[in-house]
């Protein structure tokens, strides 16, 4: 699936990726992912379902739900990540080696930039 903008979207479309297939898989595809090796992220899941499930299809309901419990839906996005990270297929980067993205491209800065220009 495609996901525009904020990754706060892309969040939220794998957490409602995630509880339409746990919806779809029922009771059973449940039991059987918490004896799985993914039973965190299943039990994530079934109990962040649990608790967006009163609201139904009302919308109003269901942004109050998810206002509620905004943490639980950030947080089983970034188990769901995790898990697309672990255990996904292994490529080789086409722009080279990865770097760390917060690294800072200087360490230092030179106060005599301007002295240092060719004129």
């Amino acid at each position: 699936k495609f996901a525009e903008g904020d990754s706060r979207i892309l969040q939220q479309k794998l957490t409602r990726d995630r509880l339409k297939a746990l919806q779809k898989g029922g009771a059973a595809a449940a039991l059987s992912g918490l004896l799985g090796e993914h039973r965190a992220e299943v039990f994530a899941a079934a109990n962040l379902a649990r608790k967006l499930q009163p609201a139904g299809r009302d919308v109003a309901k269901l942004a109050a739900a998810m206002d509620e419990h905004w943490r639980e839906i950030y947080d089983l996005a970034e188990m769901i990540a995790e898990r697309h990270i672990r255990t996904g297929p292994r490529a080789a980067f086409v722009e080279g080696p990865s770097v760390e993205r917060l690294t800072p491209a200087a360490t230092g800065f030179d106060a005599d930039w301007k002295g240092k220009l060719v004129a």
